[in-house]
């Protein structure tokens, strides 16, 4: 991934996140990481692995490939 797609992806999670009403406290919670952790995630300070993508869709309760076709398409 470029840093262009890795900034949509990010894009989308936070997009995600707000229309689920979460805080980024409350998906740090549910994505089994520190708050600030998630945090810099979210800002693009901190590398977006696969990891923890997973943990963030489950979060989000939804699959990975949804997040990646909604970056893509937009």
């Amino acid at each position: 991934m470029d840093n262009l797609n890795v900034k949509k992806i990010l894009s989308v999670i936070k997009a995600m996140r707000e229309e689920l009403g979460y805080s980024q406290a409350e998906m740090a919670k549910r994505s089994e990481m520190s708050t600030s952790f998630y945090g810099m995630i979210e800002r693009g300070n901190r590398c977006l692995n696969i990891e923890n993508l997973i943990k963030i869709s489950n979060a989000l309760d939804c699959d990975i490939t949804d997040i990646l076709e909604i970056a893509e398409n937009n």
